[in-house]
């Protein structure tokens, strides 16, 4: 369920679909986040930070790839 290149979407919806194209190893971080986002429970991103790395590295080259 991608959403349409050009139209705007909610974040949890945009999480969903990163993560159905991710590989499986970083789509447990942006799981974190998006329940965080969708709860406002806390995460500890200090323990996090290199699930979090590896995970915004992989989109920022996603995203330079297809722009």
């Amino acid at each position: 369920m991608a959403p349409n290149l050009g139209l705007f979407t909610s974040k949890s919806e945009a999480a969903i679909w990163a993560a159905e194209l991710m590989p499986v190893e970083l789509t447990s971080i942006l799981v974190v986040a998006k329940n965080a986002y969708l709860t406002g429970d806390s995460v500890d991103w200090e323990n996090q930070l290199m699930s979090v790395t590896q995970c915004a590295n992989y989109l920022a080259e996603r995203i330079r790839i297809y722009s």
